[in-house]
């Protein structure tokens, strides 16, 4: 019997894993997104840290450095530095304005640059009356009218003097129109408030170059303050002598905070008395154009009794007087100057509170050392030689003097 025939079946291969293009795809995904994952990861927690970062410099870090640096001078200015900062005035703005507009804003601001009273102007229509103090000429502000006049394209139709009367008139407008007359009349009686404002000049000695001349060569009465033993304190003094500039000794006085010079003039309190008499002397023969002497920083020792009977009772028979720089609110000088009969006076205020002043700043302090000096009758101010200050002094001063101040040697203030 024949067998039967198995039929034929085909062995089953292994399936072979196939790699198409869609699976390399799905591989490289894969390892693309995990990379990204990661790479997500890590930026995250670099841009927490800067974040976290960012907060403690805020809170801590940033608060310390933006507050402004200290001269040597200023140690602590919220103590003893007693002129308030004056609001920046805001200027008016002429555009827009007509030509009778723009001339009210401009003689009412010359009115104030002047410092005349409100009580001394009155107007009545286009016609303004002005009381004058006797020590104002009427020319004078007449000339700074002609000034603005032109700076406006309007012209002076007329303008008359009467000495006889003490009178003087001057007429504003424009070709065809009178827009304002102003009449002055001198008033005896009147008299701008105002004061003596002295200014000291601290740090000569360290550089002779262009901006320790232009200080020299400033055409008001400065006072300015050598360091003993510096590389140009003689020559500056005798500079100083041949400019009629008040000289005096800027005397190094141990501080409480930063490093004094260490020098053969430096007073501290741990000194026996005779060394810093005999210290008080040699800076005094160093400098002999000197009147009198203020501290270089000094915040330790202005508020010693004993170095600072010394320094009086040192000084009381050279003839000089004592200035209080005034870095500390502990100080006791004023006090011992009068046990002593020693002529005496204390500054008012720093123009700078740091190297790099803004020149802003500076104007601003200066007006405010101008109001106490309105009130009191007189002020005194430290500054010290540079660029920024010089600038300020040479525009404002002018302007001071408009008002009325004096600008005086310190010995015109100290008592």
């Amino acid at each position: 019997m024949p067998r039967k025939r198995r039929s034929y079946k085909p062995r089953s291969k292994p399936a072979k894993r196939r790699t198409t293009r869609d699976t390399i795809k799905r591989h490289r995904k894969h390892s693309e997104n995990k990379f990204l994952d990661v790479s997500s990861k890590a930026i995250r927690f670099i841009v927490l840290i800067a974040i976290c970062a960012f907060i403690m410099y805020r809170l801590f870090i940033y608060k310390k450095s933006s507050e402004p640096a200290k001269t040597p001078q200023d140690a602590t200015p919220s103590a003893v530095d007693t002129a308030v900062l004056e609001p920046v005035e805001k200027k008016v703005s002429l555009d827009g304005l007509s030509k009778d507009k723009a001339l009210d804003v401009v003689v009412k601001q010359l009115f104030k640059e002047f410092n005349l009273d409100d009580s001394w102007i009155k107007r009545k229509g286009n016609t303004i009356t002005v009381q004058l103090p006797s020590n104002l000429p009427a020319v004078t502000l007449i000339w700074e009218i002609i000034q603005k006049t032109e700076d406006l394209d309007l012209k002076v139709i007329n303008s008359e003097e009467d000495l006889k009367a003490n009178k003087s008139s001057i007429s504003i407008g424009t070709k065809n129109e009178t827009l304002l007359t102003i009449h002055f009349i001198k008033n005896a009686a009147l008299e701008r408030k105002t004061g003596k404002v002295a200014i000291i000049i601290d740090d000569f000695g360290y550089y002779d170059n262009s901006t320790t001349a232009k200080f020299l060569e400033l055409e008001f009465p400065v006072t300015l303050s050598i360091i003993p033993g510096q590389k140009y304190s003689a020559k500056i003094a005798q500079d100083a002598n041949q400019f009629n500039k008040t000289v005096m000794v800027h005397l190094p006085m141990e501080a409480l905070e930063e490093k004094v010079e260490n020098g053969d003039y430096t007073i501290t309190t741990t000194m026996p008395d005779s060394v810093i008499a005999r210290r008080i002397q040699q800076a005094i023969a160093a400098i002999p154009e000197a009147v009198g002497v203020n501290n270089h920083m000094g915040s330790k020792a202005t508020a010693d009794s004993r170095v600072m009977n010394i320094v009086m009772k040192t000084l009381k028979p050279k003839g000089k007087f004592f200035v209080d720089s005034r870095t500390t609110g502990k100080s006791v000088a004023k006090g011992i100057a009068h046990d002593h009969s020693l002529k005496f006076a204390s500054n008012d205020g720093f123009l700078e509170r740091n190297r790099h002043e803004e020149e802003q700043y500076i104007r601003r302090k200066l007006a405010a050392i101008a109001k106490i000096a309105k009130r009191r009758g007189s002020a005194i101010v430290i500054g010290h030689p540079y660029k920024e200050t010089l600038a300020v002094l040479t525009e404002e001063l002018p302007k001071l003097e408009k008002q009325g101040f004096q600008i005086v040697p310190i010995t015109d203030v100290v008592r």
